[in-house]
C-alpha cells in the first residue's frame, strides 16, 4: 500500500511550481493532522491486522479519525505549554519576592548600621565612606547580617578610628570635631546603662546635660562600658541614701 502522506515539510505543498496563498492553508493542514496521520501510519504498519479490522488505511489521512486524534494531541501539547509557562512564571515570581525581601532586609540593616555609627559619634562623611567601601563587595553583605554582627562591624571601625584616618575622609575636620564624636559615642553608652537601671525622664535629661558639660572627659574615656555601669550603680546607691 502506497503512503501518500507528505511527511517532510515543503513550502510548495500543492506542487504547483511556486508558493502561493493556497499553500498557507495546506501548511496548517499538514501540521494539524500530523499527530493523527502519524497514529494511522503506526496502526497500519505496526498492527496491520487491527488496522484491517477497523478498516483503517492510508486513505484515512486528514479524515475524521486523524482530526479527532490530532485535536486531543494538540490540546495536551497546549496544556503542557501552559503548565510550563505557569511554572516558570511562578518561579520568577517567587524569585522576585525573595529578592525583594532580601533587598528590604539589606536596606533595614544598612539603616541600622548608619544609626549605630551615628550613636558612636561617627560623622556622616565617614558613614558614606564606609558604605561606599562595602559597595565594592556588594551591599548584599548586609542581607545576611544580624544585629550583633552590625554592632561588631561598627566596633571594628571604631577600633581603627584615629584623628588622622578621620581627617583623611573628612578633609576639614579638626581635633575638636573628633573629640566631640568620641564624647557622643561614650555618652550614648552611659545613657543606655542609665536607662537599663530605670533612670528616665527629667532625671535622665539632667544627668546627660551634666555629661555634655564634661564632654572632654568623656571623649578621652578608655572604658566607657565599665565607667557607665559603675556610675549608674553609684547613682542608684546615692539615690537610696537620699531617700528617693
Amino acid at each position: 500500500m502506497y503512503d501518500l502522506r507528505q511527511w517532510a515539510f515543503v513550502t510548495d505543498m500543492n506542487y504547483s511550481g511556486s508558493v502561493t496563498i493556497s499553500d498557507i492553508w495546506l501548511w496548517f493542514k499538514w501540521l494539524y493532522f500530523y499527530p493523527g496521520d502519524g497514529f494511522i501510519y503506526f496502526l497500519v504498519n505496526k498492527f496491520p491486522a487491527l488496522g484491517r479490522f477497523l478498516e483503517i488505511t492510508y486513505s484515512n489521512y486528514g479524515g475524521v479519525l486523524s482530526g479527532i486524534t490530532s485535536f486531543f494531541v494538540w490540546i495536551i501539547v497546549a496544556l503542557i505549554i501552559v503548565g510550563i509557562k505557569a511554572q516558570t512564571e511562578q518561579k520568577k515570581s517567587d524569585l522576585n519576592a525573595a529578592q525583594l525581601t532580601e533587598f528590604k532586609r539589606a536596606q533595614k540593616n544598612i539603616e541600622m548600621f548608619k544609626q549605630e555609627m551615628r550613636n558612636a559619634g561617627v560623622t556622616e562623611e565617614e558613614i558614606d565612606y564606609e558604605l561606599e567601601r562595602y559597595s565594592y563587595v556588594g551591599h548584599d553583605i548586609f542581607e545576611r547580617m544580624t544585629n550583633p554582627q552590625i554592632k561588631e562591624r561598627v566596633q571594628e571601625y571604631l577600633d581603627t578610628r584615629i584623628p588622622e584616618s578621620v581627617d583623611h575622609i573628612v578633609k576639614d575636620m579638626n581635633k575638636d570635631d573628633y573629640e566631640y564624636g568620641c564624647a557622643k559615642k561614650n555618652i550614648v553608652i552611659y545613657k543606655n546603662e542609665l536607662k537599663k537601671v530605670g533612670i528616665a525622664g527629667d532625671e535622665l535629661l539632667w544627668l546627660l546635660e551634666d555629661c555634655w558639660k564634661r564632654f572632654t572627659f568623656f571623649a578621652k574615656l578608655e572604658n566607657p562600658e565599665e565607667y557607665a555601669k559603675k556610675k549608674a550603680h553609684d547613682y542608684l546607691e546615692n539615690r537610696k541614701k537620699r531617700g528617693k
